[in-house]
């Protein structure tokens, strides 16, 4: 989210920006809360769901940009054959709400970036900074009567601290960023693998792996993927966790995983995911890593 909001305010420095977030959505709905996109004269980034849909929303963009004028907007898209002001023009069933409009000015969105514990806040096409929380509560969208109220966090609610940066760490730091994460990495060794991680947004070599749970800032909202060179150091990074996270996974074979159970704490044993992902026959680092983030996503923690 942080991404998405510093490239807006890049682009503001210059021209209007037109910009569009799937605030709300039903099942089977192709597009998803938090998608989003924007687009000026002359870009378009990201996305909110695709199909004739997107390409209508962004023709209208066009006239909008070319007038400047800022304005935000609510509108509900239903994906079905129906005919009303609210068909989407896509027909795979499901609903979503857009919030859209143009912004002129980058004031409101400069200091949202600058901010380290502020939330956005859209109430009726107003815009505001108001104070956040660790706990994202009243994240995303909120409807009364004729009204609504949409609040993003500063800080992306979908993070996930890698211990170990090999080949692994890095396959899993490209995939969970695709997929929204902030990812955060953390070793004992300064490597080539991890020379070459662009996709994390923290690196960090620590003197012991004991460090690490006492580095994780928000551990409530932060999955741990355990994925070290070796037993001793998935078990040291394993006790110094807390107990608080969604999700704890360590990578490893069943007689691994049997080492690792004689030597931590058996409350935090019942807590680890493993074996770590789907199973899906995974072999290489990258097959590996969609394995673990295909059973991040089917558990839906964030």
């Amino acid at each position: 989210m942080k991404h998405f909001w510093s490239e807006v305010s890049i682009k503001l420095q210059n021209e209007p920006v037109f910009f569009a977030l799937v605030v709300d959505h039903s099942d089977h709905s192709p597009g998803t809360k938090g998608a989003r996109l924007f687009a000026t004269q002359t870009e378009c980034f990201g996305t909110i769901g695709g199909g004739i849909m997107e390409f209508d929303l962004l023709e209208r963009a066009k006239d909008f940009l070319k007038k400047g004028d800022a304005f935000c907007r609510l509108e509900k898209k239903v994906h079905r054959n129906i005919k009303t002001e609210e068909a989407s023009g896509l027909f795979c069933a499901g609903e979503q709400w857009i919030l859209f409009g143009v912004i002129a000015s980058d004031e409101i969105i400069k200091n949202f970036v600058k901010a380290t514990d502020k939330n956005l806040r859209i109430e009726n096409g107003c815009w505001s900074l108001v104070p956040g929380n660790p706990d994202h509560k009243n994240i995303g969208l909120t409807r009364h009567g004729d009204g609504w109220i949409y609040e993003e966090s500063f800080l992306n609610p979908k993070r996930i601290a890698i211990v170990g940066g090999g080949h692994c760490g890095l396959a899993l730091s490209e995939i969970m960023h695709q997929l929204g994460f902030y990812v955060s990495v953390y070793d004992i060794r300064k490597s080539l693998t991890i020379d070459r991680n662009n996709a994390a947004d923290d690196i960090e070599i620590v003197e012991h792996y004991s460090e690490v749970g006492a580095k994780i800032s928000f551990p409530e909202s932060t999955h741990v993927v355990v994925m070290t060179a070796d037993v001793i150091s998935d078990v040291t990074a394993l006790n110094g966790l807390g107990q608080n996270h969604p999700y704890i996974g360590v990578m490893g074979s069943k007689a691994k995983i049997g080492k690792i159970k004689t030597q931590i704490d058996p409350n935090l044993f019942e807590l680890l995911r493993t074996p770590i992902g789907i199973s899906i026959g995974s072999n290489t680092p990258t097959e590996i890593a969609v394995s673990i983030a295909a059973e991040i996503i089917s558990l839906r923690l964030f």
